[in-house]
């Protein structure tokens, strides 16, 4: 009986041991799946406000450039009126 008893208490020892084990293991990796998400979730914020500043940006940019492409146009008739005007003169 002895021996049994201790066979039993020793399975119950590894049980108990082996479940601890396991229940840590799944806190661990879930505290830093946790940690991870979190990490990702700022990331993410951060990214869209880039993304958000870059699209101003752009938008800016392209209003620039639309009113650079109307000076140009007119910079290119004011100097084919000269052109003209050269040619008559000359």
């Amino acid at each position: 009986m002895d021996i049994d008893g201790n066979l039993v208490g020793a399975i119950a020892v590894a049980g108990t041991v082996l479940t601890l084990t396991v229940v840590l293991t799944v806190l661990i990796r879930q505290g830093f799946a946790t940690l991870r998400a979190r990490s990702c979730a700022g990331r993410e914020v951060d990214y869209r406000a880039l993304a958000e500043r870059v699209a101003g940006e752009q938008t800016k940019t392209l209003q620039e450039l639309r009113t650079l492409r109307v000076e140009v146009s007119e910079l290119r008739e004011r100097v084919f009126a000269m052109d003209k005007l050269l040619r008559e003169v000359g």
